[in-house]
């Protein structure tokens, strides 16, 4: 029987503490954050990501533009954005209110909102998109979210996604694997989460004023929907890839080939 991202969401769970995992490799970003990373992990060039980019506003030319700041995987093997990798997106929003993730029921309300309308955006590549339990970490600013869905002729991929709180937004983590493989990368997926260091000026620091009615006047909902929209959208590479060479097929008579992903 075909495994279908709805039966595997029984599998998603709150993340626990991380096994350990070697993280040797820090990366300092242009983006007042570091991010560590297992020895054999590398980056993806920019124009890798901004091939993404483009397609993924080709595919879904109504949704909301997704940009990705940076990426990382294992050594490639034949393209970029191979299955495990990880996708960063740093959103300079505004300062969100602590208290308003403490919200949990609201934070759901607004998850559910942001899955429907990545459902609707990219339909014609996924299918049965759904998210485990939203856990919010008050020690850590952390939100969770895990994510699962069909991707048309990739299959099922699982995926758990990270926002890091600042001072000035989030920064949102989001690691993406087959769903056979992901119980063997989500520690490592997680770990990575865990290993961002924002500099001191734009680490969060809870304020006496969050608790107020009139604080954090910045629509954090609509922040969350976009951070769902953009890690849905993550998982997508494949099927992209898939559905242009599927094009050039058609236009020049010729096989597919293995191709280059979303470098130039």
């Amino acid at each position: 029987m075909k495994t279908t991202a709805a039966t595997v969401l029984m599998a998603l769970c709150i993340p626990a503490a991380c096994h350990a995992v070697d993280l040797p490799q820090t990366i300092q970003t242009k983006d007042a954050f570091t991010i560590s990373l297992p020895a054999d992990w590398v980056a993806f060039p920019k124009d890798a990501l901004d091939n993404f980019t483009t397609a993924l506003t080709k595919l879904a030319p109504k949704a909301a533009r997704q940009t990705y700041d940076y990426g990382f995987q294992l050594p490639m093997k034949k393209h970029w954005f191979e299955y495990p990798y990880i996708l960063v997106q740093v959103k300079r929003a505004g300062r969100v209110s602590d208290a308003q993730l403490k919200s949990i029921k609201r934070v759901e309300q607004d998850v559910k909102q942001g899955v429907d309308q990545a459902r609707d955006s990219y339909s014609s590549v996924v299918s049965n998109a759904q998210v485990g339990e939203t856990v919010y970490e008050p020690a850590t600013h952390i939100l969770w979210i895990r994510i699962a869905m069909d991707v048309q002729k990739v299959g099922t991929i699982k995926g758990v996604s990270a926002s890091v709180l600042t001072e000035e937004g989030v920064i949102i983590i989001s690691g993406y694997a087959l769903a056979a493989d992901f119980d063997q990368y989500a520690p490592v997926f997680e770990a990575i989460a865990r290993s961002t260091v924002v500099a001191d000026d734009l680490k969060y620091r809870p304020h006496f004023t969050d608790s107020l009615p009139l604080s954090g006047r910045i629509n954090w909902g609509l922040v969350l929907r976009a951070a769902l929209i953009g890690a849905i959208a993550g998982c997508l590479p494949a099927a992209i890839i898939f559905l242009s060479k599927l094009r050039r097929k058609k236009k020049t008579g010729a096989g597919p080939g293995n191709g280059s992903g979303f470098s130039s």
